[in-house]
């Protein structure tokens, strides 16, 4: 086990600022699942609260004429509960994704528009720098954990392998997936594991937190948590 130094915090942040400017350099498709995400963060922040209804006025009209309180096939990513309007997926994203909107939006970061409605394109374009950013310092996160086990070079291989052989690519740096988190998460608690074997202070709160929020991203992620535990 070689460990790490401090050149491989440099090499590492050299990895994130190249990932970060070629995920940033590749078009953004169209939002999907992750739609209303950034929205559920902003309702959280505005009024501490899950309904996004009052950013939805419109939708918020509709009547559910699917199973499970969804309103139609369009909007698959939402549900309607009593008088809300809830965002469908997990809720690990909208809730990590929050503290970095709060960061943002005295730049302009909101995804509403002059009326206090929400915006698509607006999310759209902050989704695409957000997943961006985590995704990037997720594979930053795989060459350090590459050079726990191997060189410098080959930890470089491994995430170049990474951030453009896998659906890092594709998928998580496109929007805020539940694989977006899931990745960046799952790299730190596998970090924490090779700190540990390595001699280093040992932390269990910290691991089992990682592994709870891998749970609230995606609930499938408790296999990867099971493993680790």
């Amino acid at each position: 086990r070689r460990g790490l130094d401090a050149r491989d915090l440099w090499v590492a942040a050299l990895v994130f600022g190249a990932v970060f400017a070629l995920y940033r350099a590749t078009p953004y498709p169209s939002l999907l699942d992750s739609k209303y995400a950034l929205l559920t963060s902003e309702s959280l922040l505005r009024r501490a609260s899950w309904d996004l209804s009052p950013f939805l006025p419109t939708l918020a009209r509709l009547q559910s004429t699917e199973p499970g309180g969804r309103l139609d096939k369009s909007l698959y990513q939402l549900r309607r509960v009593e008088d809300r309007l809830l965002y469908l997926y997990p809720p690990g994203t909208p809730l990590l994704s929050a503290p970095l909107l709060a960061l943002w939006r005295p730049f302009g970061g909101s995804v509403l528009d002059g009326r206090g409605h929400y915006s698509k394109p607006r999310e759209r374009r902050r989704q695409g720098l957000l997943a961006t950013l985590v995704t990037a310092l997720a594979v930053a996160l795989i060459y350090r954990v590459a050079r726990y086990e191997v060189g410098r070079v080959e930890a470089l291989l491994v995430a170049t392998l990474a951030a453009f052989g896998t659906t890092l690519w594709t998928v998580a740096s496109r929007s805020l997936w539940s694989h977006t988190w899931s990745v960046l998460l799952g790299a730190v608690a596998i970090e924490e594991l090779l700190r540990w074997e390595s001699g280093r202070p040992r932390r269990p709160e910290l691991l089992g937190l990682l592994l709870v929020a891998l749970f609230w991203v995606r609930p499938t992620n408790a296999i990867a948590a099971a493993a680790v535990a």
